[in-house]
């Protein structure tokens, strides 16, 4: 998995774009680093662009592992950008155990990024 982050402190919101295959371990591995880094606070929102996901390796348990330990905190909003039906699956799932988890994490999935960074931005200004 290939990816690129930005930290937009002001809008309190990361960009993170990812292509390639997106693994669970690529997925840990970023939030390690995402987590390191001094501008970023677990309360952000996030625009994950996986528009250039070409396939995703992962199994029903990694995922679950992965929803039950974000990295973030409280009612944040998390957007998906795609239009591939594997990986729109794979983010319903991860949202359905995270409301299995009693996580308050708020994730929609939009085709266009345009849209996902207007209902992100929306929920900021009501902050």
């Amino acid at each position: 998995m290939a990816y690129t982050y930005e930290i937009d402190v002001e809008k309190r919101l990361v960009t993170v774009v990812v292509a390639g295959v997106l693994t669970a371990a690529d997925v840990q591995s970023f939030r390690k680093q995402v987590a390191a880094d001094p501008r970023f606070s677990p309360d952000f929102a996030q625009l994950n662009d996986l528009t250039e996901v070409t396939r995703v390796d992962t199994d029903p348990m990694s995922v679950q592992q992965l929803a039950s330990s974000t990295h973030r905190r409280g009612p944040v909003r998390v957007a998906v950008v795609t239009k591939r039906p594997e990986v729109i699956g794979v983010a319903r799932m991860f949202e359905t155990y995270q409301r299995v988890a009693g996580l308050q994490e708020r994730m929609r999935i939009f085709e266009k990024r345009d849209a996902a960074l207007a209902w992100l931005l929306d929920d900021q200004a009501a902050v």
